[in-house]
């Protein structure tokens, strides 16, 4: 059977460590699993909790524990250094994965050639709460994985593709891991299990889900970047453009996505529902594409004068 790896970012979360951990405990592929913990600024609450489990792991756990605060992407990239499976799954601190849930994604992987596996779930408002807002995405195909985050927050991917994929974008805050899936959903089909993955927070506190401005930004850069025009609002182009569009920024380095997602250049644009509509946005893309940043902003600035949408 094959081995999974878990990576967890956990900051200022004391009230859901016992029963995160706990959870981890009992998910039936236990047995199976190497859980990579990373800590920003831990707490003596958050110590005593883990001081109390480290035995219950049996050796299969490694604890990660940073004096300053890092970003949950930036935790996930260090996570990714220890990985020693087959496949790597995320899993946030304050969700809660049902207990086959990574035995159904881990059994879809080992029998199928999918390179990523997905699954229904459940909304919440209240931590604990089981009962809310269902997803579940079957049926989908690869592109609508492409132009919304259908993955959910318990994906499950292969760890061979972290070559090709390098890691989560550190330029983003909030939406990495929609970056991430977009890259990943490139690879090929997307598995979808039939089975409830778990059960997500949305208590519109958290970072993904109170970012605000911050998350509007940051989601439409990534629309520009892929060319979704259809679903790129105007409004946020120069917020978009502070962006590192034609890189991914992992650890301190910097790839070309074209290395990262190599069919990029046909798929720019093929995303869009209306590509008519924004010709506009077309000739931004092919200036993306040739990564070169500052011809690339003048020609913008040339190209919204021109179509008389914008004056800088």
């Amino acid at each position: 059977m094959s081995s999974i790896s878990v990576i967890s970012s956990i900051y200022n979360s004391e009230k859901y460590l016992e029963t995160f951990l706990l959870n981890c405990i009992n998910q039936t592929a236990f047995n199976r699993i190497q859980f990579i913990f990373n800590f920003s600024l831990p707490t003596a609450g958050e110590m005593e909790i883990v001081d109390s489990f480290q035995g219950k792991f049996k050796n299969q756990a490694k604890f990660i524990f940073n004096s300053n605060l890092i970003t949950v992407y930036e935790a996930w990239n260090e996570n990714l250094k220890y990985v020693d499976s087959d496949y790597i799954a995320i899993w946030n601190v304050d969700d809660y994965r049902t207990d086959t849930s990574l035995e159904m994604q881990a059994h879809f992987l080992d029998n199928s050639d999918v390179s990523s596996v997905a699954g229904p779930f459940t909304i919440v408002d209240r931590y604990g709460s089981r009962s809310g807002h269902y997803v579940d995405h079957f049926g989908s195909q690869v592109n609508q994985f492409m132009r919304g985050m259908r993955h959910g927050p318990f994906f499950m991917f292969r760890a061979k593709d972290l070559e090709l994929l390098r890691g989560f974008d550190e330029q983003y805050k909030i939406c990495a891991d929609y970056d991430f899936a977009v890259r990943l959903s490139s690879l090929g089909e997307v598995g979808y299990t039939r089975g409830s993955l778990g059960y997500y927070l949305n208590s519109r506190s958290g970072v993904s889900t109170g970012g605000g401005f911050f998350l509007d930004k940051e989601r439409e850069s990534i629309y520009l970047r892929y060319g979704i025009f259809d679903k790129f609002n105007l409004t946020f182009l120069p917020d978009a453009l502070h962006f590192d569009l034609t890189r991914i920024h992992v650890r301190g380095d910097s790839y070309p996505l074209s290395e990262s997602m190599q069919n990029y250049i046909e798929i720019i644009g093929s995303l869009s529902q209306r590509p008519d509509d924004y010709f506009w946005i077309v000739q931004i893309s092919k200036r993306i594409r040739a990564k070169v940043q500052r011809r690339f902003r003048i020609a913008l600035s040339q190209i919204l004068k021109n179509l008389k949408l914008l004056s800088f």
